[in-house]
Protein backbone atom coordinates (compact mmCIF):
# COMPACT_ATOMS: atom_id res chain seq x y z
CA UNK A 1 0.00 0.00 0.00
CA UNK A 2 1.31 3.47 -0.87
CA UNK A 3 0.49 6.40 1.41
CA UNK A 4 0.23 9.90 0.05
CA UNK A 5 2.32 12.42 2.01
CA UNK A 6 0.23 15.39 3.00
CA UNK A 7 1.66 18.16 5.13
CA UNK A 8 -0.68 18.91 8.00
CA UNK A 9 1.54 21.00 10.24
CA UNK A 10 4.44 23.38 9.80
CA UNK A 11 6.01 25.57 12.47
CA UNK A 12 6.14 29.14 11.15
CA UNK A 13 9.56 30.75 10.85
CA UNK A 14 8.25 34.09 12.16
CA UNK A 15 7.94 32.88 15.79
CA UNK A 16 9.94 30.86 18.29
CA UNK A 17 9.64 29.68 21.89
CA UNK A 18 12.00 31.17 24.45
CA UNK A 19 12.57 30.71 28.16
CA UNK A 20 11.08 33.49 30.25
CA UNK A 21 12.94 34.13 33.51
CA UNK A 22 10.15 36.37 34.79
CA UNK A 23 7.05 37.52 32.97
CA UNK A 24 4.74 40.48 33.66
CA UNK A 25 3.16 38.51 36.53
CA UNK A 26 6.48 37.51 38.15
CA UNK A 27 6.34 33.92 36.90
CA UNK A 28 8.95 31.97 34.94
CA UNK A 29 8.34 29.56 32.07
CA UNK A 30 8.13 29.82 28.30
CA UNK A 31 6.82 32.38 25.86
CA UNK A 32 6.28 32.75 22.12
CA UNK A 33 8.32 35.55 20.49
CA UNK A 34 8.37 37.10 17.04
CA UNK A 35 11.56 36.51 15.06
CA UNK A 36 10.55 38.98 12.34
CA UNK A 37 7.94 41.73 12.00
CA UNK A 38 4.34 40.45 11.98
CA UNK A 39 1.66 42.77 10.58
CA UNK A 40 -1.74 43.33 12.18
CA UNK A 41 -4.29 40.90 10.74
CA UNK A 42 -1.63 38.36 9.74
CA UNK A 43 -2.14 34.72 10.72
CA UNK A 44 0.79 33.93 13.01
CA UNK A 45 0.14 30.21 13.34
CA UNK A 46 -2.37 27.47 12.50
CA UNK A 47 -2.51 25.06 15.43
CA UNK A 48 -4.01 21.56 15.17
CA UNK A 49 -6.25 20.59 18.10
CA UNK A 50 -6.53 17.18 19.77
CA UNK A 51 -9.47 16.54 22.09
CA UNK A 52 -9.71 13.86 24.78
CA UNK A 53 -11.50 13.18 28.10
CA UNK A 54 -10.35 15.73 30.67
CA UNK A 55 -9.73 13.08 33.34
CA UNK A 56 -7.29 11.21 31.06
CA UNK A 57 -4.69 14.00 31.14
CA UNK A 58 -2.30 14.21 34.07
CA UNK A 59 0.21 16.88 35.14
CA UNK A 60 2.42 18.28 33.76
CA UNK A 61 0.61 17.92 30.41
CA UNK A 62 -2.67 19.11 31.98
CA UNK A 63 -1.07 22.54 32.60
CA UNK A 64 -1.07 23.09 28.82
CA UNK A 65 -4.61 21.97 27.99
CA UNK A 66 -7.83 23.95 27.72
CA UNK A 67 -11.40 23.17 28.69
CA UNK A 68 -13.46 22.28 25.64
CA UNK A 69 -17.17 21.97 24.97
CA UNK A 70 -18.48 18.99 26.97
CA UNK A 71 -19.77 15.92 25.17
CA UNK A 72 -22.79 13.94 26.24
CA UNK A 73 -22.99 10.20 26.76
CA UNK A 74 -25.82 8.08 25.40
CA UNK A 75 -27.14 7.90 28.99
CA UNK A 76 -27.51 11.67 29.16
CA UNK A 77 -24.45 12.30 31.30
CA UNK A 78 -21.92 15.02 30.61
CA UNK A 79 -18.26 14.20 29.98
CA UNK A 80 -15.69 16.97 30.37
CA UNK A 81 -13.37 17.35 27.41
CA UNK A 82 -9.88 18.85 27.27
CA UNK A 83 -8.12 20.21 24.21
CA UNK A 84 -4.41 20.06 23.57
CA UNK A 85 -3.43 22.72 21.07
CA UNK A 86 -0.38 21.61 19.12
CA UNK A 87 2.36 23.71 17.59
CA UNK A 88 3.03 26.61 19.94
CA UNK A 89 -0.70 27.00 20.64
CA UNK A 90 -0.51 25.97 24.30
CA UNK A 91 2.55 28.14 25.00
CA UNK A 92 1.19 31.64 24.35
CA UNK A 93 1.10 33.63 27.58
CA UNK A 94 -1.80 35.72 28.87
CA UNK A 95 -1.95 39.49 28.79
CA UNK A 96 -5.01 41.64 29.44
CA UNK A 97 -3.80 43.89 26.58
CA UNK A 98 -2.93 41.25 23.96
CA UNK A 99 -1.23 41.75 20.60
CA UNK A 100 -2.77 38.55 19.17
CA UNK A 101 -6.10 36.72 19.30
CA UNK A 102 -7.28 33.15 18.89
CA UNK A 103 -9.87 32.26 16.26
CA UNK A 104 -11.20 28.87 15.24
CA UNK A 105 -10.85 27.71 11.66
CA UNK A 106 -12.85 24.58 12.64
CA UNK A 107 -13.04 22.13 15.56
CA UNK A 108 -9.65 20.72 14.60
CA UNK A 109 -7.67 23.93 14.01
CA UNK A 110 -7.05 27.15 15.93
CA UNK A 111 -5.61 30.29 14.32
CA UNK A 112 -3.46 32.82 16.17
CA UNK A 113 -3.91 36.21 14.48
CA UNK A 114 -2.00 39.45 15.14
CA UNK A 115 -4.18 42.28 16.48
CA UNK A 116 -1.36 44.82 16.18
CA UNK A 117 1.97 44.99 14.40
CA UNK A 118 4.41 42.84 16.39
CA UNK A 119 8.10 43.70 16.27
CA UNK A 120 10.98 41.19 16.26
CA UNK A 121 11.85 40.00 19.81
CA UNK A 122 8.40 41.08 21.09
CA UNK A 123 6.42 38.43 22.96
CA UNK A 124 3.20 37.30 21.26
CA UNK A 125 0.48 37.25 23.93
CA UNK A 126 -3.24 36.44 23.95
CA UNK A 127 -6.05 37.23 26.37
CA UNK A 128 -7.18 33.96 27.95
CA UNK A 129 -10.56 35.60 28.60
CA UNK A 130 -11.22 35.91 24.86
CA UNK A 131 -14.45 34.18 23.84
CA UNK A 132 -12.41 32.29 21.24
CA UNK A 133 -10.07 30.74 23.80
CA UNK A 134 -12.90 29.26 25.89
CA UNK A 135 -15.94 29.53 23.61
CA UNK A 136 -18.44 27.95 26.03
CA UNK A 137 -17.33 29.23 29.43
CA UNK A 138 -15.82 32.66 29.69
CA UNK A 139 -17.04 34.00 33.00
CA UNK A 140 -14.01 33.48 35.21
CA UNK A 141 -11.50 36.19 36.08
CA UNK A 142 -7.75 36.10 35.82
CA UNK A 143 -5.40 38.01 38.05
CA UNK A 144 -4.34 41.16 36.23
Amino acid sequence: MVYKKTQVFQVPKKIEVRRVDEDRYGKAGRGVYATKKIKAGEVIEECPIIRCPEDSILPPISYYTFQWKPTYTKWGGEKKVAAMVLGYGSLYNHCSVPNADVQYKNDDCQLVVALDDIEPDEEVVIDYRSPYVFPEENEWELEQ
